[in-house]
């Protein structure tokens, strides 16, 4: 028994050690701090002008002073005025990588995953909870509940939603540039 842990231990720290990947710094915009990305995050490239946005989304494969590098997989154009939106995207089936001057940009718009893991959490268990509630029908005997049913389904969902609630409340939105 102790035999396999050790091995699973050693095999949890060999993967910690060969995925080691590159961080790179940035500074928020709106509080000058420096905040690392590591690479392979996604996150998008904004450039606005007058009313017309401009988006690049990819995956971080390396950054300098004045140049991003990214696996882009969508290029974006959204024009709005007060009547039109016009959108036209990029999708593409092979990522292309490609290097993007820091003047071709306003910002990069980067968002942690804790908030997609919190509502993804929230969203599970109250499904479970509409899914206890219908499998806890008794169909055959006209109002009856089977409530023993619904606690022993109800209670993890409640579990659930309770985890996924401080989860996403460590969900931020960072609008970086780069540190030159």
């Amino acid at each position: 028994m102790i035999k396999s842990i050790t091995i699973i231990i050693l095999l949890l720290l060999s993967s910690q050690l060969i995925s080691q990947k590159e961080k790179f710094d940035f500074i928020e915009l709106e509080t000058d701090k420096v905040t690392s990305l590591k690479t392979g995050k996604y996150v998008e490239l904004i450039k606005i002008v007058n009313d017309t946005t401009y988006r690049i989304v990819g995956e971080l494969i390396d950054k300098n002073d004045s140049t991003v590098k990214l696996e882009v997989f969508v290029d974006e154009v959204v024009f709005k005025n007060d009547s039109v939106t016009f959108e036209k995207s990029f999708l593409y089936k092979f990522d292309k990588e490609q290097t993007i001057n820091s003047k071709q940009f306003d910002y990069i718009h980067y968002e942690n995953s804790a908030g997609v893991i919190g509502t993804n959490l929230i969203t599970a268990g109250a499904m479970t909870l509409i899914i206890a509630t219908l499998a806890s029908i008794n169909r055959s005997k006209p109002n009856n509940f089977n409530t023993r049913k619904f606690k022993n389904i109800a209670l993890p969902a409640l579990g659930v939603i309770a985890i996924g609630i401080p989860i996403s409340a460590f969900h931020k939105n960072y609008k970086l540039k780069l540190i030159k």
